[in-house]
C-alpha cells in the first residue's frame, strides 16, 4: 500500500512542540494530516525561513492598513515563532489580544464557533505555545516555572473554547506540558510515552478511540512544530502506536523508533531517560533488519522530496513571489509520488480483527492438528502399498 495511505540546546531546543494556528494550519487540516509512517521519515512540508520572513513583511504592512483583520496577527506571530523569535511572537499575539478586547465574550465548547470565539481560541492556543517555547528556549529553569504554568493555563483556555480543534492536538500538548514541568521540577518518574499512555488511557471515553486520538495528536505536534527533532516525542509516538494496536511492540512502533535512534546518533538528548536498557528494540522481530533498511530508504526518499520542494519554493521566493499572494505560485510543481511500502499482513489488520483471528486460530487448532496427522497417516499407507 502507498505510504500516503498508511498509518543544545539540542535537547531543549528540539522540544519546541507546537499547536500553532495560522493560515497554514487550515491547509494542513484540509488535506488531513500525514500518517505515522510519513511523520517518522519526515515526508511532510517544511517551509524555508525566507517564506516566513516574507510573510511577516507582507502581513505587518496589511495590519497597518487593516488593524481589525485578526488572522493577520496570527500569521505574523506564528511566523516569528517558527523563526525562533519568541519575544516578538508573544508581542504580536498580545497586539491581537488588545485589538479584540475582553476575551470572556467567547463562547465555550460549541461545535461551531462564531468569529470572535474562533479568534479567541486561536489567541489562547498560539499564546500558550509561544510561552512554553520561550520557557524551554531559555533553559526550562525550575525557578521560572511560572512561565510554563502560564502557558498551560492558556492552552487549557483554548481547549475550553474548542475541545476538538487541531485533531485534539491541544489535549496532547497540555499533557506534554504537564510532563515537562514534572521533569524539570525533578518530579518526573516516567518517559513521555508512558505518561501520555497513562493519561490517554484513563481519559473519559473508549480506550481505543482515545489512543487513536492521541496518536493523531502526537503526529500533529511533530508535523506543525519543532518536535521533529525531539527523541522524547518520537518515543512517545511509538509507545502510543504500540498500545493502540494491542500488540506490545508493534512493527510500526519499531519503525517509528528508528527516527528516535537517528536523533540519538545526531546528539539529541531526551529530557528523561530510564537507567540502563537498550533503546534499539529492532531485534524483537526476526525481520528487524528489514524494518531498519526500509526506514533508511524512506528517510532518504523523504529528504529528496523535501529538497525538491524547497528548491522550487526558493527560486520563486527569491523572485518576490509568495503563495500567500500569488495564486500561481505552485504552477509547475510536481510532487514525486509517495513510495510503496509493504508491511506483513498482521500489521495491516485492525486490533479487533487481530483478536478475532487469534481466537479462531486457538479454537480451531485441535482440528488442524487432527487433520494434519490424518493426512500423514494416509500418505504413509499409500507409500507402503505402492
Amino acid at each position: 500500500m502507498k505510504l500516503i495511505g498508511l498509518l543544545g540546546c539540542l535537547s531543549l531546543a528540539s522540544w519546541a512542540m507546537a499547536c500553532r494556528w495560522d493560515r497554514d494550519t487550515l491547509v494542513n487540516e484540509a488535506t488531513k494530516m500525514p500518517d505515522v509512517i510519513e511523520t517518522a521519515v519526515g515526508r511532510f512540508p517544511r517551509n524555508p525561513s525566507l517564506f516566513y520572513q516574507m510573510r511577516i513583511q507582507r502581513a505587518t504592512a496589511e495590519i497597518a492598513k487593516y488593524p481589525t483583520k485578526l488572522d493577520l496577527y496570527d500569521d505574523v506571530a506564528v511566523a516569528y515563532d517558527v523563526l525562533g523569535n519568541d519575544d516578538q511572537a508573544i508581542s504580536w499575539i498580545e497586539k491581537k489580544h488588545r485589538q479584540m478586547g475582553d476575551l470572556s465574550r467567547a463562547t465555550f465548547g460549541k461545535a461551531e464557533l462564531n468569529p470572535f470565539s474562533d479568534a479567541a481560541y486561536r489567541y489562547y492556543a498560539n499564546a500558550g505555545t509561544f510561552w512554553i517555547h520561550r520557557w524551554i528556549k531559555n533553559g526550562a529553569k525550575e525557578g521560572e516555572l511560572s512561565q510554563a504554568e502560564h502557558a498551560r493555563s492558556l492552552i487549557a483556555a483554548a481547549i475550553q473554547i474548542n475541545p476538538n480543534a487541531h485533531f485534539g492536538r491541544e489535549v496532547v500538548q497540555l499533557a506534554v506540558i504537564d510532563w515537562i514541568i514534572q521533569v524539570q521540577s525533578g518530579d518526573g518518574t516516567m518517559s513521555l510515552g508512558d505518561y501520555l499512555y497513562f493519561v490517554g488511557r484513563n481519559a473519559p471515553g473508549k480506550r481505543q478511540d482515545n489512543l487513536n486520538k492521541w496518536v493523531k495528536g502526537a503526529v500533529g505536534l511533530i508535523v506543525l512544530g519543532n518536535a521533529w527533532e525531539s527523541p522524547d516525542m518520537f518515543g512517545a509516538l511509538a509507545k502510543l502506536v504500540d498500545e493502540a494496536r494491542y500488540t506490545g511492540l508493534s512493527k510500526i512502533g519499531i519503525f517509528v523508533r528508528q527516527r528516535q535512534l537517528e536523533l540519538f546518533k545526531q546528539g539529541h538528548k531526551p529530557l528523561w531517560s530510564a537507567k540502563g536498557g537498550d533503546p534499539d528494540v529492532s531485534g524483537h522481530y526476526g525481520d528487524g533488519a528489514r524494518i531498519k533498511s526500509e526506514f533508511l530508504r524512506l528517510r532518504e526518499e523523504a529528504d529528496s522530496w523535501q529538497k525538491d520542494r524547497t528548491d522550487f519554493m526558493m527560486a520563486r521566493l527569491k523572485a518576490g513571489r509568495h503563495p500567500d499572494t500569488d495564486p500561481h505560485f505552485w504552477d509547475g510543481y510536481v510532487s514525486k509520488p509517495a513510495p510503496q511500502i509493504h508491511y506483513p499482513f498482521w500489521e495491516t489488520l485492525q486490533p479487533e480483527t487481530i483478536l478475532y483471528a487469534e481466537v479462531v486460530t486457538v479454537l480451531s487448532s485441535p482440528f488442524i492438528v487432527f487433520f494434519v496427522i490424518r493426512r500423514v497417516k494416509q500418505r504413509r499407507k499409500r507409500l507402503l502399498n505402492s
